[in-house]
């Protein structure tokens, strides 16, 4: 059993979603925890079974610190002892809710609650289990298109574990939708999470950057397109989104902090996309655009 390497540093809560992101560029899991009732201490801690480069991590917290205004926090790094660091994670993951969406991972044996929609989604190799924020805000603004639009089919850009495409498959249920990442082992991960929840034949894995696959652009226009990424690459990849975007057809952007959200309406609004709602958690914003 590999060794698990981890990386642990205290923050304040303001600051958790954004110095996790920074965190997570080099690591497998990501955590953190209110370390006292009576302050607004928080503990950050990442683990891979790789161990940390110092430098690296240095540099990627200094940069989001900077960015946000504060001094790079100390880090610590240690080796911790042989154990099954993904089961453990598993074992201490507990549901979530994102109103109706009811993420649980598969140590969880007890009925999905009524009325609820249940994925089964473990802590693994790929972003999006819910508990991030860029994540839960995707999950409600597609419970807003939900009570006002029908989506016939759409596309999933950045899907990490495939969340958002099952969510949508079981939220407009004769849908059909395309999840694509850059990154394989999401894709590997996104295909195998399909299967378990029972959504495989409805929704297509593939291995691909932005918008650059046969396959996706056979689908356009997508009435609904989805990219929970981040405020740079959403904004570089405007004018693909637009091109595969339908005629009054809705996107949902995410993975953007809230100081990012006008770069992005602006980056937007120059291909015909205006924002139509706004969903803040926390220093993360989800964006919901209407085409035309």
């Amino acid at each position: 059993m590999a060794k698990t390497h981890k990386i642990s540093f205290l923050t304040t809560k303001a600051f958790v979603p954004p110095l996790e992101e920074a965190v997570q560029s080099f690591s497998s899991i990501v955590t953190s925890f209110e370390t006292s009732m009576d302050s607004d201490e928080w503990q950050i801690e990442g683990y891979s079974p790789e161990p940390f480069d110092k430098q690296e991590v240095e540099i990627a917290l200094t940069l989001q610190a900077t960015a946000l205004g504060i001094p790079c926090p100390v880090f610590a790094i240690e080796a911790l002892q042989e154990q099954d660091w993904v089961a453990e994670n598993q074992k201490n993951f507990p549901p979530l809710l994102a109103g109706r969406v009811f993420i649980h991972g598969s140590h969880y044996k007890e009925p999905v609650p009524r009325n609820k929609i249940g994925l089964e989604i473990d802590a693994a190799t790929a972003f999006g289990t819910g508990d991030h924020p860029t994540t839960h805000g995707c999950l409600l603004a597609l419970q807003y298109l939900h009570k006002r639009v029908h989506i016939s089919h759409a596309l999933d850009v950045g899907c990490g574990t495939g969340i958002l495409a099952m969510a949508i498959a079981r939220l407009w249920q004769s849908s059909h939708s395309v999840a694509s990442d850059i990154d394989k082992e999401s894709v590997r991960v996104a295909a195998a999470n399909a299967k378990n929840n029972q959504v495989s034949n409805r929704i297509r894995c593939l291995h691909a950057a932005g918008y650059q696959h046969p396959r996706i652009a056979k689908g356009k226009p997508y009435p609904l397109i989805v990219a929970n990424i981040l405020a740079k690459p959403l904004c570089l990849l405007a004018r693909d989104l637009n091109q595969h975007l339908a005629a009054g057809g809705y996107t949902i952007a995410s993975g953007l902090l809230n100081w990012q959200q006008n770069q992005v309406v602006a980056a937007y609004r120059t291909q015909g996309l205006r924002l139509e709602k706004v969903f803040a958690l926390g220093c993360w914003n989800t964006l919901v655009f209407k085409k035309g």
